[in-house]
């Protein structure tokens, strides 16, 4: 089937309902117009003063094997999902909104369906040039697929991030026996846990606004979902926020007194702010993968642990996760300060001897101070300047070559948030702007980072040392404290060159 609607006549940006300061503030121009009298405390307004009920979406089915889910005929957007006997919700009111670098803009879009998959075509009259096609696709009896699948037409390249606002992929009701929200966030207080374990009763209090999270599940006594998403704030440099806006929940208000449970995808970046070298002026199309689970540990009951591990099913793996449990043996050889106390043949003949008195178990061995004068000099140089005091790099090849016959994987410490001054790809470009870093055997400068992702340069430099040194399986960034797409971008990068990152 094919339909074409057009936008309802609503300004740009505007939400289903009124915002709740506007709510308040009509209702007390109105209630003092009004005598005490005629609306007792805790009366019903009349009907006149009720915010009416937003546009229900045009329900389209969508099947594979067992799994049943109706989306929006005008929108890409899931009302509601059926496996078997168990269902969830979605957003069942009509939605025509995307942000477009942090700008609501009202969107024309036709759909297409067949069978498991429904394909949407967007396009905008305040963004003439813009064309967004995007598609809801079934994939198992688990899972489904919203994806952007082409950014088209001459405006495209200017769209650095894109979101949907409300579309709450997945939702549970206050009506359902069990419904439930765990979510979380990412925090360094140690003192205590941000997990959150909400559950979803007439009487839950609504949020204020949505509370973001790198992980969240909504359930009931029978299904439990989570949202698998490669969403990534296009954040400043230094920023500490963790991937916590990555997922938005929210408990809202529903109908007839109930309370809703929401879970949707933040803001994902497409074109970096930036960003000029073709290896990272395009960050990945949107996508998020909405995955559902019974009860997937086999103790009998349904809660979020099971949709969390459906979750871990279907996330990306980082590079090397599956090496991890093997790596039993861990270790830090340091050399510092000039002192090459742990020269690269001694650490290959400790290689061996552990190797001997553990039965082979896995090593993890961590190079600190591999480049020039050991731990903390001459950063940012990860290539052309390995410790000549310990071995250079010849005995750094034999070591991590040869070690790698006695089941010893090897990493190297390195810095991408500060240089040194004697480090040979130091220049003053890199650190323009940025404060002074650390300072203990010499003052430190702080990188700019969002211009050294964004030219490729620190991309250039880890490559050359997977080019000299290419058994090194690991790269440990220390002192790296932003979060979105500059960290989300430079593992990538690193990812395709063969390395794993800690």
């Amino acid at each position: 089937m094919e339909t074409k609607t057009s936008p309802s006549p609503r300004p740009p940006g505007h939400r289903r309902g009124p915002r709740p300061a506007a709510v308040a503030a009509a209702l007390g121009l109105c209630l003092g117009m009004l005598s005490t009298a005629a609306v007792p405390a805790g009366a019903a307004l009349p009907r006149s003063l009720s915010a009416p009920a937003p546009a229900a979406a045009t329900p389209v089915q969508l099947s594979r094997g067992g799994l049943t889910v109706t989306v929006a005929e005008e929108f890409p957007q899931v009302i509601s999902y059926r496996l078997g006997t168990r269902t969830l919700g979605g957003q069942a009111s009509v939605l025509d909104t995307f942000t477009v670098n942090g700008t609501p803009h009202r969107a024309t879009t036709t759909m297409k369906a067949e069978a498991s998959r429904a394909t949407y075509t967007s396009t905008f009259a305040d963004l003439p040039g813009l064309t967004i096609t995007s598609t809801i696709t079934v994939t198992e009896d688990t899972t489904v697929v919203f994806a952007v699948e082409q950014i088209s037409g001459e405006a495209a390249s200017t769209v650095r991030t894109l979101a949907i606002p409300g579309q709450s992929l997945v939702s549970v009701d206050s009506s359902a026996p069990g419904a439930n929200l765990a979510r979380t966030k990412i925090s360094t207080d140690s003192t205590t846990t941000a997990d959150r374990f909400v559950p979803i009763t007439d009487g839950t209090a609504p949020d204020k606004e949505p509370v973001g999270s790198p992980y969240a599940f909504v359930g009931t006594a029978q299904l439990s979902a989570g949202i698998v998403t490669n969403a990534t704030e296009d954040s400043p440099q230094n920023d500490n926020s963790n991937w916590n806006t990555r997922l938005q929940s929210r408990i809202v208000d529903a109908s007839e007194g109930r309370r809703r449970a929401e879970l949707s995808v933040g803001t994902y970046t497409h074109h970096p702010q930036g960003a000029t070298d073709p290896r990272v002026d395009t960050y990945e199309l949107p996508r998020a993968t909405v995955v559902l689970a019974a009860d997937a540990n086999g103790d009998g009951t349904v809660d979020w642990q099971d949709g969390a591990i459906a979750h871990r099913e279907h996330m990306r793996r980082p590079l090397g996760a599956d090496r991890v449990p093997e790596r039993v043996v861990q270790r830090i050889p340091f050399n510092f300060a000039s002192q090459a106390t742990n020269p690269f043949l001694k650490t290959l003949d400790n290689t061996k001897r552990i190797s001997m008195a553990t039965d082979n178990l896995g090593q993890w061995v961590l190079e600190k101070g591999y480049a020039s004068e050991g731990h903390d000099s001459a950063h940012p140089d990860y290539g052309g300047n390995e410790n000549v005091r310990a071995g250079g790099l010849k005995d750094l090849g034999r070591l991590t070559g040869t070690g790698a016959g006695y089941n010893a994987d090897f990493a190297v410490h390195v810095n991408a948030t500060e240089a040194y001054a004697q480090a040979k790809t130091f220049s003053e470009e890199l650190v323009a702007g940025q404060p002074n870093g650390w300072d203990w055997l010499n003052q430190a400068y702080h990188i700019d980072q969002r211009k050294d992702l964004g030219t490729g340069a620190v991309l250039d430099r880890f490559a050359q040392l997977r080019k000299e040194a290419p058994q090194i399986r690991t790269v440990y960034i220390d002192a790296y404290y932003s979060s979105g797409w500059l960290a989300d971008g430079l593992a990538a990068g690193l990812r395709k060159m063969g390395f794993e990152v800690a």
